[in-house]
C-alpha cells in the first residue's frame, strides 16, 4: 500500500511539472546616452514615423529593446516622459568616468558664465568659426560646459562655460527640425535683424508650439509656425 501511495505521488508530482511555467529573468533596462541630437519616434522607421521629441547630445535614456537597426527607449524631459524608438547607431554606453574630448565649432558660437540665452549680459567670449574646444560634461537641454584656450600677448588664456550643443562640424544634426514652446510672444522676422519692425511678419503668443528648423549663428533660428517661415531670436523658449 505505501509502495502504491509512493508511485502515485511522484506521478502526481511529475503532471504538475508539465504544467509549471518556469519564469524568465526579465532583462534589465541600460542606460546609453545620446551621441548627438537625434529624433524619438513613435515607430521604428523614418517613413511614415512621427517625432515625438528631439533628444539633445549627451541626454540619458533607457533602453529596454533592440531590434535590428532601432532600440526601443525611455527619455525623460523635466516632468515628462517619452518613449519611442532611436537609430541605434546614435547611442552610446554611458561612461562611469566622464573624459573630455575635443570638438570643433561649425560656426560663431557664444560661451556664456550660464546656460541660458535670454540675454547677451551672460556672454563671456565669442568661439569663432573652427576654434577647438574641451568638453568637460554635457548638461541638459542642448548645453555643454566647455574649455577654449589661445594665446593673447605671449600667454595662454583659458575660457571656461557653457555653450550649446548641435553645432559641431561632425555632428549628424545640427539641433534642427525639433518642436519648442514659446514662453512670451516672440516676433517672427524676415531677416535676422531688430533693428526694424518692418521685418516682422507675424507675433507668435505665448505658449505655442513652432518648428525650428535650423540654427543660423548669432542666436537666431529659423522656424516654421502657422505655415510661415521665418526667424527668430533665441532664448525665448520653454
Amino acid at each position: 500500500m505505501k509502495k502504491r501511495l509512493t508511485a502515485l505521488m511522484l506521478v502526481i508530482v511529475m503532471v504538475l511539472s508539465m504544467f509549471i511555467v518556469t519564469q524568465q529573468p526579465v532583462a534589465a533596462a541600460t542606460t546609453k546616452v545620446a551621441t548627438t541630437a537625434v529624433n524619438l519616434r513613435d515607430k521604428p522607421t523614418t517613413v511614415g514615423s512621427k517625432i515625438k521629441v528631439v533628444v539633445p547630445e549627451g541626454a540619458s535614456v533607457s533602453v529596454t529593446s533592440t531590434t535590428g537597426n532601432w532600440s526601443k527607449v525611455t527619455y525623460k524631459k523635466g516632468s515628462k516622459s517619452y518613449t519611442g524608438y532611436i537609430y541605434t547607431k546614435y547611442l552610446k554606453a554611458k561612461e562611469t568616468t566622464p573624459k573630455t574630448e575635443t570638438r570643433v565649432v561649425a560656426e560663431d558660437l557664444y560661451m556664456r558664465s550660464s546656460m541660458s540665452t535670454a540675454s547677451t549680459s551672460n556672454i563671456i567670449y565669442v568661439l569663432k568659426k573652427g576654434s577647438k574646444v574641451t568638453i568637460l560634461s554635457y548638461e541638459k537641454n542642448y548645453w555643454a560646459r566647455a574649455k577654449y584656450s589661445y594665446k593673447s600677448g605671449g600667454k595662454t588664456v583659458t575660457k571656461t562655460g557653457y555653450i550649446r550643443t548641435g553645432h559641431f562640424t561632425d555632428d549628424k544634426s545640427r539641433m534642427a527640425n525639433y518642436y519648442e514652446k514659446t514662453k512670451t510672444a516672440l516676433n517672427l522676422r524676415s531677416t535676422t535683424s531688430t533693428a526694424s519692425k518692418a521685418n516682422i511678419v507675424k507675433v507668435i503668443p505665448q505658449g505655442k508650439s513652432v518648428l525650428v528648423l535650423s540654427y543660423v549663428g548669432s542666436n537666431w533660428y529659423k522656424v516654421k509656425y502657422a505655415g510661415v517661415t521665418g526667424y527668430v531670436k533665441g532664448g525665448y523658449f520653454e
